[in-house]
C-alpha cells in the first residue's frame, strides 16, 4: 500500500514538472522582448555623431528631398501601423534604402522620434499657451539637433516669425489683461521690431489681413468689450484703416 502511494506521488511530481517546463517554454522562453521605441544602439550613435559634422550628406539625391515629411510619415507608420515596433522601422529602411543610407536614416529617425515623443508631452499641456509651448519646443529642438541638421529639418520661413508675433501677442494680453490699448500697442511694437530684426520689411509682407485683425482685436480688447456688434465693426474698420498708414504695420 505504501509503495502504491509513493508511485502515485512520483507520477504526480513528474507531471507537475512536465507541465511547469511546458508553460515556461510556451509562454516565456520563446517570447522575445516586447516591441518598443528603443533609444540609440551603439552603432546608430556613432553614425549620428558623424552625421552631425557633415549634415550636407542629407541634401544629396540619395536621401528624401523633404526629410522632415519623410520622418513624420515614418513616425506615423511606426506608431499606428507597426505597433511601436522599431525593428519594423529598421527593416523598412533597409528594404527601401539599402547600404549606408539605411543606417544614416535610421540614426536620424531615432533622434527625430525621440524628439517627437518629448515635444508631444508639451503640445498637449493645457496649462501652457501657444507662445509658451513654442518656447518650450524650440528649446527642446536645440537640445536634440545640432545646427546643421536642425536647419535641414526645420528650414526658416518668414511666416514662422509672424506666427511667433501672434503667439507672443496672445501671451502678453493674457498675462496683462488690465493694460490699455496705448500701452499694449507700444509694447508690441517694440516686440515686433525685436522679433523681425533687420528683416522687418521682408517679414512684414507675410502679415496677412487675418493676422492683423486678430492682433488689433487683442490690442483694443478692453475698448471692444463695452461695444455692441455694430460699434465694434465700425471701430475696427477705422482702427485698421489708421494702422495701415501708421508705423505699426510698416
Amino acid at each position: 500500500m505504501m509503495n502504491k502511494r509513493k508511485l502515485i506521488f512520483f507520477i504526480l511530481l513528474i507531471l507537475l514538472v512536465f507541465i511547469s517546463f511546458t508553460v515556461y517554454f510556451l509562454f516565456f522562453k520563446n517570447r522575445g522582448p516586447l516591441p518598443g521605441k528603443k533609444p540609440f544602439d551603439s552603432g546608430s550613435e556613432v553614425i549620428w555623431n558623424q552625421l552631425s559634422s557633415r549634415p550636407d550628406l542629407l541634401l544629396t539625391e540619395d536621401y528624401p528631398s523633404d526629410l522632415k515629411n519623410f520622418l513624420d510619415e515614418l513616425f506615423g507608420k511606426e506608431t499606428y501601423e507597426w505597433g511601436a515596433d522599431r525593428s519594423r522601422t529598421y527593416d523598412y529602411l533597409v528594404l527601401h534604402f539599402p547600404g549606408e543610407r539605411s543606417s544614416v536614416l535610421y540614426a536620424i529617425y531615432v533622434a527625430y522620434a525621440n524628439y517627437r515623443d518629448e515635444i508631444g508631452k508639451w503640445e498637449k499641456d493645457p496649462n501652457l499657451n501657444s507662445w509658451e509651448k513654442q518656447e518650450k519646443i524650440l528649446k527642446i529642438r536645440n537640445q536634440f539637433f545640432p545646427e546643421g541638421i536642425k536647419e535641414i529639418l526645420f528650414p526658416y520661413h518668414p511666416s514662422q516669425v509672424t506666427q511667433s508675433f501672434l503667439y507672443y501677442t496672445e501671451n502678453y494680453v493674457q498675462k496683462n489683461p488690465y493694460k490699455f490699448s496705448k500701452e499694449r500697442k507700444s509694447h508690441l511694437l517694440k516686440k515686433r521690431q525685436n522679433l523681425y530684426g533687420e528683416q522687418l520689411h521682408e517679414i512684414a509682407k507675410w502679415e496677412n489681413p487675418n493676422l492683423k485683425l486678430t492682433i488689433t482685436k487683442m490690442i483694443y480688447a478692453r475698448e471692444l468689450e463695452v461695444m455692441n456688434p455694430l460699434e465694434k465693426e465700425v471701430f475696427l474698420q477705422r482702427v485698421l484703416s489708421d494702422e495701415s498708414h501708421a508705423d505699426f504695420w510698416n
